[in-house]
């Protein structure tokens, strides 16, 4: 089994980075998506180390109540209300991150669309039609597939003239 330190410092993290430090659930596995997505593309290798699955509201990491919600509560970074998670404000970090990767995916947040862009990535669009979608349990998402929706989308050039 990975480790969840990974996962649970780049949650803590992007709540950290968020107005008034709070999100709602499905929207931190959103995030953490496509910074899986980006990171995957960019790097080779996913920043969370963890698999998703889909689910009608969109990808979320496999078990993430247990391995990111309860553990994050359990060493007392967050306080839960209803499906929103709030860091306490004693929460610090060592000054290290994600760098790009994290701060466009962050950006990208900050538009509404970002939200249900998940229901245009094929890797999603394919688990949930295999499982959920024909009454079956929820599938993995193939990683490899479901990064080329940023392969294909301007996002990847931001800086190139």
């Amino acid at each position: 089994m990975v480790d969840d330190k990974y996962l649970i410092d780049a949650a803590v993290r992007i709540l950290a980075s968020v107005s008034d430090r709070h999100l709602d659930v499905i929207k931190l596995n959103k995030i953490l998506f496509y910074l899986d997505l980006k990171s995957l593309l960019e790097c080779g290798e996913t920043v969370t180390h963890k698999d998703f699955i889909a689910i009608k509201q969109g990808p979320v990491i496999l078990n993430y109540r247990k391995c990111l919600v309860d553990s994050m509560k359990e060493k007392g970074l967050i306080v839960i209300e209803g499906d929103t998670l709030i860091l306490l404000n004693r929460t610090v970090f060592d000054g290290k991150f994600y760098s790009d990767e994290f701060l466009y995916v962050l950006d990208l947040s900050n538009d509404d669309s970002f939200w249900d862009w998940y229901k245009e990535n094929i890797g999603w669009q394919i688990a949930y039609r295999e499982g959920l979608g024909r009454g079956r349990k929820s599938q993995f998402i193939n990683m490899h597939l479901a990064m080329q929706q940023i392969v294909n989308d301007d996002w990847r050039y931001e800086n190139v003239e």
